[in-house]
């Protein structure tokens, strides 16, 4: 959620080679009926978790895509082809460096002109990742098994001289056991068996700190600050929230951000001279004295006008 989320979050604007923002149905709202940010949050959490996002697309508009659909990732399937041959100056025969695919949504051949793959840059965090989630999974498996047994681990025995119960009957016993735990802390032993305790507890394994350490190894998965997550770290020097956010963008977001913006300004998706870019202005704002420090200094500088200042702050146009 942290870096699909906030990623999905984020304004994209349409610009032309003078930088002027340039309404365009695909980068207002990609799919019909629903949110842009709902389209963009989930391409990105399929760049994040299996490294390819898909767009189909089902309209054009001056012959350009204007209305897409967001693929799930179980309905699309790759099928590479085998390599074409070449035949050389000489006569032989050499196979095509070049590797071709088709691809199928729902089982349907789909022919390029029609989809916009997007690639992320970084391996699929369910492959590099794979290790640390699955320690993590078993770690909150064993920690939901102590927070169901009250007492930390345990065992009956026979007593001396009791014949031994059925293995039904011990299931029984064990369930019955269980739910009586559950009602009451306190329980009672029948006079045929004996109540064996292990001398530790999930203190004593350290569980807290092996999720603890679980989730910092996932946060180096996928390039997250680990206090971000909960994670206490070692100190560090103080950082404001917009340095923070910088932070964020540069080692976390700007792969996935360059990897989306590259594949939308290239010229199946946009005309030449044009490019797609995201607009940080409202994510990287600082308080409001030192948005209007730098808004004097843009303004005596020439760098902008008072209307770019009025829009960027949202405010109606007025003649002050």
């Amino acid at each position: 959620d942290l870096i699909c989320g906030t990623l999905g979050a984020l304004p994209v604007v349409y610009q032309d080679e003078n930088f002027n923002i340039i309404p365009f149905s695909l980068f207002e709202q990609p799919e019909e009926s629903v949110p842009r940010s709902i389209t963009f949050t989930r391409t990105f959490e399929d760049m994040l978790f299996e490294a390819e996002s898909w767009w189909r697309i089902l309209e054009f508009e001056l012959g350009w895509p204007s209305r897409v659909e967001y693929l799930t990732h179980d309905r699309v399937q790759v099928e590479d082809e085998p390599p074409t041959m070449l035949r050389t100056p000489a006569g032989s025969a050499v196979a095509s460096t070049s590797k071709t695919s088709k691809v199928f949504v729902d089982g349907t051949h789909v022919t390029d002109q029609f989809l916009i793959r997007f690639t992320s840059p970084n391996d699929p965090l369910l492959v590099a990742g794979a290790r640390a989630i699955r320690t993590a999974l078993k770690l909150d498996a064993a920690a939901s098994r102590y927070a169901d047994e009250p007492v930390p681990l345990g065992w009956f025995t026979p007593k001396e001289d009791a014949d031994p119960a059925e293995d039904d009957d011990i299931a029984d016993i064990l369930s019955d056991w269980k739910a009586a735990r559950q009602a009451r802390a306190t329980g009672y032993v029948p006079a045929a068996l004996d109540y064996q305790t292990a001398q530790w507890s999930p203190v004593d394994l350290q569980l807290a700190e092996q999720r603890q350490h679980a989730v910092l190894e996932i946060a180096r998965c996928a390039g997250v600050d680990a206090e971000d997550l909960g994670v206490s770290t070692t100190t560090r020097t103080y950082q404001n929230g917009v340095d923070r956010k910088y932070a964020l963008i540069d080692f976390t977001l700007q792969a996935y951000m360059t990897a989306f913006l590259e594949r939308l300004s290239m010229p199946d998706v946009t005309p030449r001279g044009y490019r797609v870019a995201f607009d940080l202005n409202g994510f990287l704002r600082g308080n409001e004295s030192e948005r209007l420090k730098n808004y004097e200094v843009g303004l005596r500088l020439g760098l902008y006008g008072l209307p770019q200042v009025q829009r960027r702050e949202q405010l109606p146009p007025f003649t002050p």
